[in-house]
């Protein structure tokens, strides 16, 4: 059997990289023409249609008139990855039972590359908030579910996720210092649980714990709804402890899986 090419570890296929970029586009968008994907990627009309025409005759994007989205053929992937998660199947049920306890939304997150990934989300009939679409990713410090998951991670990988993808505001109440991220961060370690308050979406805050497998943070679980429901003793009489209670049934499940 022949060897890897070690010289060529750092090669890479454009042409397939782009293709990638048309898909991400396509998701962050929803739809687009021949001209709209050109013009945001930088190609020509031509090579637009021949990525867009490929992709569609693969399955994997699909044309309404003059417009192309993704097609449903995504879902399966998605939906494999994520029971493949044993994080996902032993937090299911409980995430489920905190949007019916709490008559809010409540959701389930995993850290991928620095960003926190909605895994899972699960809404009650009264709930007034909706969280992003399951498989979303995001800046973790804009969220609970993500600072929960940054305030029980070691320093340096912290210092390396800021490095990587900085502190970017998305409200007012964003933090965007390292100094101030790091002192909440202390403050979340302590305590156990994080909250999000009006750092990502105005109006709306957010209670998070972490999830923890063998002491190593592998996710977390919140929940979210108007600011006007989540006052301070909301949030420690109860919230906290059913968020707590949950904790305890997705570790114990993780520990014998």
């Amino acid at each position: 059997m022949n060897e890897p090419d070690q010289g060529n570890s750092d090669r890479r296929i454009q042409s397939l990289e782009r293709g990638f970029e048309v898909l991400e586009y396509l998701y962050r968008e929803g739809e687009t023409t021949v001209s709209e994907l050109a013009a945001a990627l930088d190609l020509s009309t031509s090579t637009a249609h021949i990525y867009l025409k490929t992709l569609s005759d693969l399955g994997y994007v699909k044309k309404a008139a003059s417009k192309y989205s993704l097609s449903h053929r995504f879902l399966r992937f998605g939906t494999k990855t994520r029971k493949q998660a044993d994080i996902y199947q032993a937090a299911l049920s409980e995430v489920d039972k905190l949007a019916d306890e709490t008559n809010e939304v409540s959701a389930l997150g995993v850290p991928e590359r620095g960003k926190r990934v909605l895994l899972y989300k699960s809404e009650s009939s009264e709930a007034v908030y909706d969280n992003p679409p399951a498989g979303e990713y995001t800046y973790m410090h804009w969220t609970a579910l993500g600072k929960a998951i940054l305030g029980h991670l070691p320093r340096d990988r912290v210092e390396e996720i800021i490095d990587q993808h900085g502190l970017p505001a998305r409200t007012q109440q964003t933090i965007t210092e390292e100094s101030e991220l790091f002192d909440e961060l202390a403050t979340i370690n302590e305590t156990g649980y994080a909250v999000e308050d009006e750092e990502r979406w105005n109006g709306i805050r957010s209670v998070a714990v972490p999830i923890l497998d063998n002491e190593t943070v592998v996710g977390s679980i919140s929940v979210s709804g108007p600011k006007n429901r989540f006052d301070r003793d909301r949030i420690e009489s109860e919230l906290v402890t059913d968020l707590m209670q949950s904790k305890n049934v997705i570790e114990v499940r993780l520990a014998h899986e």
